[in-house]
């Protein structure tokens, strides 16, 4: 069976992190290293967000969420479909954007299509920014916010998202959609 390092945690309930450098002490110090069952990616980082998009497609692809995650200063291009596992286990994605490229002529959303292998389980997407950019008139049914199509099969449970969807036209310098 394959297991998934997470973390070294300060309590044995595996709640608390290490926080690094640990400072000399008289007392012994003890770290428990938390593994799950399988093979994961550990989310950690605003960067390990980036790889979760770019293997999103992918069904055999499982991401684990080990805390909070600021992604403010990431910008990231829409997933064409959502096949993998998320298990958010309670933590948060915030900050995060999302751009459609104006030569993007196909249907667009942040998650693409969502298919009957992808799960998403106990996160919270926070400020979630999705901005679409076109220098002629949109076919404003090419536009969609979180999904393009989703699959009854999927399974989406405990999941909270809020944020805003941005329309950009070009040749008119303003916004024509905005807080969805």
């Amino acid at each position: 069976k394959a297991y998934t390092f997470v973390a070294y945690y300060a309590d044995e309930a595996c709640k608390t992190p290490v926080q690094w450098p640990i400072q000399e002490q008289e007392e012994d110090v003890y770290l428990y290293a938390k593994y799950i069952t399988g093979k994961w990616t550990v989310l950690d980082s605003s960067s390990d967000v980036r790889q979760m998009i770019n293997q999103s497609g992918s069904s055999s692809a499982r991401f684990y969420l080990a805390c909070d995650l600021d992604c403010s200063t990431l910008t990231v291009s829409p997933m064409a479909k959502f096949a993998c596992e998320l298990q958010g286990n309670g933590f948060k994605i915030k900050g995060l954007t999302v751009n459609r490229a104006n030569n993007d002529t196909k249907k667009t959303s942040i998650f693409g299509q969502i298919t009957e292998t992808a799960i998403i389980n106990n996160v919270t997407f926070e400020d979630l920014t999705f901005k679409c950019n076109f220098n002629q008139n949109p076919d404003m049914q090419d536009y969609y916010y979180l999904f393009n199509s989703l699959s009854a099969s999927a399974k989406i449970e405990n999941v909270t998202i809020s944020g805003s969807m941005l329309m950009y036209n070009y040749d008119r310098d303003d916004v024509l959609l905005t807080n969805v």
